[in-house]
């Protein structure tokens, strides 16, 4: 298990329709968690910290399985391009 915490912040460069630069800021601290090689899973609350942003908090999770463990013997699987070999 791995603790992240992530910080999204943006401010636009032009006023949009005459109502100032909203700055926004959102925080998301979570978990990741992976049992080896080939997937792992990530949940984050996502927080508003500014008033442009919001007032609901929120939930995400995301589940990423890589290529190359479902298929390792196809094409997704392999390098690209083949390491020199020795003599």
């Amino acid at each position: 298990m791995t603790p992240i915490t992530e910080v999204f912040f943006t401010t636009p460069v032009s006023p949009i329709s005459g109502q100032g630069t909203n700055t926004t800021l959102l925080v998301a601290p979570g978990i990741s968690y992976s049992r080896g090689r080939g997937w792992e899973l990530g949940i984050e609350a996502i927080i508003p910290a500014s008033r442009a942003t919001g007032t609901g908090v929120g939930v995400i999770a995301q589940l990423l399985i890589e290529l190359d463990y479902l298929l390792p013997d196809s094409f997704v699987g392999r390098p690209i391009f083949s390491p020199p070999e020795l003599p």
